[in-house]
């Protein structure tokens, strides 16, 4: 990007890796900030491992992060070439912690995204050669439940994980699809001591 004439700007993070963020203008206004990830948060049981035809370039970090990079350097290497990176005020913004959701980026990416027009996220498309043009956010909540007295009995067990189950089908039900929103529970575990 800096062989593109764009400046940079290193933000340090030492839990998760830099934060790097290019830019075309010293204005704090953009036109459209360009985000992608440099990690990957997709369990390591669900990789495709790296291949590659005379076409096509397959693989789990290819698709969630590396893709969009490439592409990333064509559009802007594209503008540059026809005169028009200078007309369009852009921002890029490479984080390196969605595997935790954000956590250390995301007073940043707040602060810039709401000096920006247009906010795009770059993520791969389908093999036969689709876009993504759209995606959901996501929160991902963790709770636990433990009964605090060593003494309780069977009943008292089976009370507390009917009752828990009642909660997350209730949690479940707050999906309105209507609005795009959709709650699934995806992992729980129940454990008890009481055989």
């Amino acid at each position: 990007f800096t062989d593109l004439g764009l400046k940079h700007q290193v933000f340090n993070q030492n839990e998760a890796g830099n934060v790097l963020f290019f830019y075309n203008t010293d204005s704090e206004e953009l036109d459209c900030l360009l985000m992608v990830n440099l990690d990957n948060n997709i369990p390591l049981s669900h990789h495709v491992y790296f291949s590659g035809d005379e076409q096509k370039l397959y693989g789990t970090g290819i698709w969630s992060n590396k893709g969009g990079i490439a592409m990333l350097l064509a559009a802007v290497r594209a503008l540059k070439n026809f005169d028009l990176l200078s007309q369009t005020k852009i921002g890029i913004l490479i984080t390196t912690d969605e595997t935790w959701q954000g956590r250390y980026s995301h007073t940043l990416v707040t602060n810039i995204a709401s000096n920006s027009r247009h906010v795009l996220g770059l993520r791969g498309g389908s093999v036969e050669g689709g876009i993504v043009t759209s995606r959901s956010g996501a929160a991902v909540y963790r709770c636990g439940l433990q009964l605090k007295k060593p003494d309780r009995t069977e009943p008292d067990v089976a009370a507390t994980v009917s009752l828990f189950s009642k909660l997350i089908s209730s949690w479940s039900e707050l999906t309105d699809l209507e609005k795009g929103m959709v709650i699934i529970p995806s992992n729980v575990q129940i454990q008890t001591n009481i055989a």
